[in-house]
C-alpha cells in the first residue's frame, strides 16, 4: 500500500490591528444623560416648589395652608399650647381672610393677655354694627379664639343704658382701666390701639371680621415673640 503525502499548508499568521474606540462619542453621551437627569430632577423640584407656593401663605414666618370646602377657601394654620391642667393641646386656627390682606391694618403695641386665672374684657359698642353682615360671625369667632386658649373674658359694654339692660358691665376706655380689656367700635378707619390695659379695635366699612381675624394672627404673632425660646408651645396667655 503506496502511503500518501499529506503536505501540510504553511499557516501564514497575520496580525489583526486593534480596533481604535472613539472615546469622545461616549463622554459626549454620558455627559448628555447627566445633564437630562439633573434638568428633569430640577424640573420636578420647581413643579413640588410651585404646588406648594400656591397652597401656602406665608405671614411673618407663619405659613398657612389654603384649604378649599365648596366654593368658599380657608386659610389654615395649626399651634400646639398648654391648657390650664399642663398638657398639650393642638389647636386649629381657620381664616376666612388671607393672612396677607391683614397687613393693612395696623396694630399699635403687643398684644398680651391676662395671667392665668385672671380674666379679661371684651367691651363692644354694638351701635354702627347692626348693618354688618358679618358681626355675628366676628363675636363668634373672636369669643371662640379666646375660649379655645383658655383665655377667660366676661361681655361688657362702653354704653352705661346697654349695660343696665344687658345686666353686663359698664367698661369704657376713657377711665382708669385696672383688667385687661378689648374695646370693640366702629370707626374712621379700621386699627387695633393699646393704652395702658386697653385695647380699641376700631371697625370701618363692616371690616369687623378682617378687624377680628387681625387680632387673631397679631396674637399669634406676638405670642411667638416672647415664646421664643420654645419651639413648638406657644401658650398665648
Amino acid at each position: 500500500m503506496k502511503k500518501k503525502k499529506i503536505s501540510k499548508a504553511k499557516e501564514e499568521i497575520h496580525e489583526v490591528p486593534e480596533a481604535k474606540v472613539d472615546s469622545s462619542h461616549f463622554k459626549k453621551q454620558f455627559i448628555i444623560i447627566v445633564f437630562s437627569m439633573v434638568v428633569l430632577i430640577l424640573l420636578v423640584l420647581f413643579v413640588y416648589w410651585y404646588l406648594q407656593s400656591i397652597q401656602t401663605v406665608n405671614y411673618e414666618g407663619i405659613k398657612f395652608e389654603k384649604q378649599k370646602y365648596g366654593k368658599m377657601i380657608f386659610y389654615y394654620y395649626y399651634y400646639t399650647l398648654e391648657n390650664p391642667a399642663g398638657n398639650v393641646i393642638k389647636y386649629n386656627l381657620y381664616f376666612r381672610n388671607d393672612p396677607r390682606s391683614l397687613r393693612d391694618i395696623p396694630v399699635t403695641g403687643n398684644i398680651t393677655y391676662p395671667a392665668e386665672g385672671d380674666y379679661m374684657f371684651v367691651s363692644v359698642n354694638n351701635s354702627g354694627f347692626e348693618k354688618c353682615g358679618d358681626s355675628v360671625l366676628a363675636m363668634g369667632t373672636l369669643g371662640g379664639f379666646l375660649s379655645n386658649n383658655y383665655i377667660n373674658f366676661m361681655l361688657a359694654s362702653p354704653d352705661m343704658n346697654e349695660s343696665r339692660t344687658k345686666n353686663i358691665s359698664y367698661i369704657n376706655c376713657g377711665g382708669n382701666v385696672t383688667k385687661t380689656t378689648l374695646l370693640i367700635m366702629v370707626g374712621n378707619e379700621t386699627k387695633i390701639t393699646k393704652k395702658d390695659k386697653c385695647y380699641t379695635m376700631e371697625v370701618a366699612n363692616c371690616e369687623i371680621l378682617k378687624a377680628v381675624e387681625k387680632w387673631e394672627l397679631q396674637s399669634l404673632v406676638d405670642a411667638r415673640k416672647t415664646e421664643a425660646n420654645k419651639e413648638s408651645i406657644y401658650s398665648l396667655k
